[in-house]
C-alpha cells in the first residue's frame, strides 16, 4: 500500500567567526647601495633619525552576491535573484539551496529512498530573466586576508516533523558527489580547487544525531576568494546527489514533513 509524504529541508546559516583583527605592518625606506653609502657618510658628521610607517589591514566586510555556477569569468557572471540576503563579514555565505523532495509515495513495510530535485534558480540575463536548473549548491566567500583557513559544517536542526508534530527520528540525509569550484576561471595559488579538502565519500546526517558534519575545509590562505560547493557535477548527476533514506517502519503517517539544515562557515583557530 502506497501513501504520500511531502518533504522539504530548509537551510539556515551560522558564522563561526566573521571578524578579523587589524594587522599592523611597519615599513622603512629602501635605499640603493650608492644612496646608503651617502647616508652613512653624512651620519659621521651629523645626526640621524628614523621614522616608521604603519597601516591597518582587515578583511572586506561587504556581503558577496550569489551567481549562477559554471558561468566562467567574473564579467560573464549571471546574478541569482533571491530574497535571501548574504551574510556580512569577511566570511560570507551568499547562497544555499533548499533541498526539495516534493511529494513522494512511500510503501509501508519497506525501506524507502527519495532524491531531492535539482535547484531551480532565476538568473538575470542580458535578454531578460530565465529559470535554469542546477545541482544543489552553496556559495561561500573568504575575503578575510587571514592565514586561518576555513571550514564548512552542516547539521540537522532536528528530525523531520509534520503538521501533527509526528517525527521521523531514524531517517538519514546523504550529500554525495561533492565538488568545489572557484567562481573565477583564472586559477591561481589562492583559488586552486585541488587545495580544498572535500568529503569525497559524502556526508551523512541522521535524525537521531544532530552533531555538525564537516563538508569541506581550506588551510592557510588557500581558501581565499569565492567558491561554489556543489552536490553533483551535472544536472543529471545532481538528481542522485541529495537523498533521504527511511528504514522500514520509520514512517508512521502521511503528511508534509520539514526540518532545518544549519550551515556553519568560518575561520579555523
Amino acid at each position: 500500500m502506497r501513501k504520500w509524504i511531502n518533504l522539504v529541508l530548509v537551510s539556515s546559516i551560522i558564522l563561526l567567526s566573521a571578524s578579523v583583527a587589524p594587522t599592523f605592518v611597519s615599513a622603512e625606506d629602501e635605499k640603493t647601495q650608492g644612496e646608503q653609502e651617502n647616508v652613512q657618510n653624512v651620519g659621521k658628521a651629523g645626526g640621524r633619525a628614523s621614522t616608521k610607517g604603519n597601516v591597518g589591514l582587515k578583511g572586506n566586510p561587504d556581503p558577496d552576491y550569489p551567481v549562477n555556477p559554471g558561468q566562467g569569468a567574473e564579467e560573464d557572471e549571471e546574478l541569482i535573484e533571491t530574497t535571501d540576503g548574504a551574510t556580512e563579514g569577511p566570511y560570507s555565505i551568499s547562497y544555499i539551496s533548499n533541498f526539495k523532495f516534493g511529494t513522494q509515495f512511500y510503501e509501508k513495510g519497506k525501506d524507502n529512498t527519495f532524491f531531492a530535485k535539482n535547484d531551480e534558480i532565476r538568473v538575470d540575463k542580458s535578454g531578460g530573466h530565465q529559470t535554469v536548473k542546477k545541482p544543489n549548491f552553496v556559495q561561500i566567500s573568504d575575503a578575510s586576508g587571514s592565514k586561518n583557513g576555513w571550514k564548512v559544517y552542516v547539521q540537522l536542526e532536528g528530525p523531520l516533523k509534520n503538521e501533527n508534530e509526528t517525527t521521523i527520528d531514524n531517517m538519514s540525509l546523504r550529500l554525495d558527489n561533492i565538488l568545489v569550484s572557484p567562481i573565477l576561471t583564472d586559477l591561481n595559488d589562492f583559488q586552486n580547487p585541488a587545495n580544498i579538502t572535500i568529503q569525497k565519500k559524502g556526508v551523512e546526517l541522521t535524525g537521531k544525531d544532530n552533531a555538525p558534519k564537516l563538508v569541506g575545509e581550506a588551510k592557510g590562505m588557500q581558501g581565499q576568494g569565492r567558491w561554489h560547493i556543489l552536490f553533483g557535477k551535472t544536472v543529471e548527476n545532481g538528481e542522485k546527489s541529495v537523498s533521504l533514506f527511511f528504514p522500514k517502519g520509520s514512517i508512521k503517517e502521511p503528511g508534509k514533513y520539514q526540518t532545518n539544515l544549519v550551515w556553519t562557515f568560518g575561520d579555523v583557530k
